[in-house]
């Protein structure tokens, strides 16, 4: 990787978080087209569904997605019957009581429910439509606000996948991206999801945040490693202050470039986590090693998958941090 083929490809590409992507949404697209489409479905297709909590207890500086804080619970409580009348408003528009093979809870952090609401809305899915007794169930998790209620509510609702946010384990970084969450901190959440029965976990960890170095997201993946996950979503920041105002106020002159990873990409030996992966990726970094670190992973879109199974913890309490 030379600095000439850096500033050849740092370029913008659009984001594939939603079909059609963001740049190809229509004012055409109206609610009877949306009704005419799902009544044209086959009776046979397999659905997958999204749910999008956009609430959040505290806005972290890097995000870009759509949500906002809730102060109470009062909005959220709104919200939550707002999703069960468009649950059921769609499976009206559908031609039977089609199956469900995926279900997946974002935001935001979907996790702000309560666990009562959480199983309500997960009967009302399971009265609406036919979920596969297999389905992959995912959600993803904010370890500094779940609960245990929140984990035995998902996982008696049939949860199969969590995907625990981290970012980054650097206490600078998370200082100025406000979001404070320490290693055992996450590591006591991934406990209490093994010992409930979940047995997919996920670990979000995210480059491009302000005083990041290519060592210090490797030091980032390494401790990230040490809960066995079986799956590592790497994500790219980016960087919108016209959208997302609140991304300005991260220090400026903190954010790293391309070349300033590439300039402070330490030459080291290959990590043994490394050379145990098998694969290949589609991870692109600006950083040569951090791009390495992930080409010998096996991956699907931004994860990395861990070759070898993930182990069972013991359970631990309410109270008690993980020493791992």
């Amino acid at each position: 990787m030379t600095p000439e083929l850096i500033t050849r490809y740092d370029q913008r590409v659009p984001r594939y978080t939603s079909y059609p992507t963001a740049p190809h949404f229509k004012p055409a697209v109206d609610p009877s087209t949306y009704a005419n489409w799902l009544s044209e479905l086959s009776p046979q297709t397999e659905l997958s569904l999204y749910l999008h909590v956009p609430f959040c207890a505290e806005l972290c500086l890097y995000c870009g997605c759509h949500t906002t804080v809730a102060r109470s619970y009062g909005p959220i409580a709104s919200y939550v019957e707002l999703l069960e009348r468009e649950i059921e408003r769609v499976a009206e528009y559908l031609p039977a009581r089609m199956s469900v093979t995926h279900i997946h809870w974002g935001g935001g952090t979907p996790t702000i429910l309560s666990g009562d609401d959480l199983r309500r809305i997960m009967r009302r899915l399971d009265r609406s439509f036919g979920i596969h007794s297999d389905a992959e169930i995912a959600v993803g998790i904010d370890p500094r606000t779940i609960t245990l209620e929140h984990v035995e509510a998902l996982a008696g609702s049939g949860l199969s996948r969590a995907s625990l946010e981290v970012q980054d384990y650097d206490p600078k970084v998370q200082e100025t991206i406000k979001r404070i969450q320490s290693p055992a901190q996450t590591a006591k959440i991934a406990a209490w999801l093994r010992h409930a029965g979940v047995s997919g976990l996920n670990l979000d960890l995210m480059y491009g945040l302000p005083y990041q170095t290519t060592a210090s997201v490797l030091r980032t993946i390494e401790q990230a490693l040490q809960l066995d996950p079986d799956r590592i979503a790497l994500f790219g920041y980016a960087h919108v202050p016209w959208m997302k105002r609140h991304q300005a106020l991260q220090p400026e002159e903190a954010r790293p470039t391309p070349s300033s990873a590439m300039s402070r990409a330490p030459q080291r030996p290959v990590p043994s986590w490394m050379r145990a992966m098998s694969g290949s990726t589609l991870i692109i970094s600006p950083s040569s090693e951090i791009r390495s670190s992930c080409t010998s992973a096996r991956v699907g879109c931004t994860a990395i998958s861990r070759a070898t199974p993930p182990t069972k913890p013991q359970p631990l309490s309410d109270s008690e941090p993980s020493t791992r």
